[in-house]
């Protein structure tokens, strides 16, 4: 009979065991986001550009305000790190299900703000 291994792999022992590295990631690491987005932008034309940057920034800034929040929050009574990582996944997801699903309307406020003069080009 074959039987599955519940091994963790040896970044995921490493995350459960030391939840630092956790919220380090959480607070800062979202941050380095931003580098494949202006590199995936290269190539993109300079009017979708314009939508797939804002919508990158929300993503980035969203993402960097919820998980940790989140993650600071849990880490105070879970002590466990492999948790934290499940629940700051679990953000990421959700608002990068959210922007996908509302990127027309989220551009749509961000022209208005621009339109306004809110924002200076």
């Amino acid at each position: 009979m074959m039987a599955f291994s519940f091994e963790y792999y040896d970044w995921l022992k490493e995350i459960n065991n030391n939840t630092s590295i956790m919220k380090s990631v959480a607070f800062f690491g979202v941050l380095l986001l931003i580098v494949p987005a202006r590199i995936c932008a290269i190539f993109i034309s300079a009017e979708v550009k314009k939508k797939f940057l804002w919508l990158v920034f929300v993503v980035v800034i969203a993402t960097w305000i919820f998980g940790s929040l989140v993650v600071g929050v849990m880490a105070s009574f879970i002590p466990g790190g492999l948790k934290l990582f499940l629940a700051w996944l679990a953000v990421i997801c959700t608002v990068l299900a959210f922007t996908i699903a509302n990127h027309s309307r989220l551009y749509k406020i961000y022209e208005q703000q621009l339109s306004k003069g809110f924002y200076k080009k």
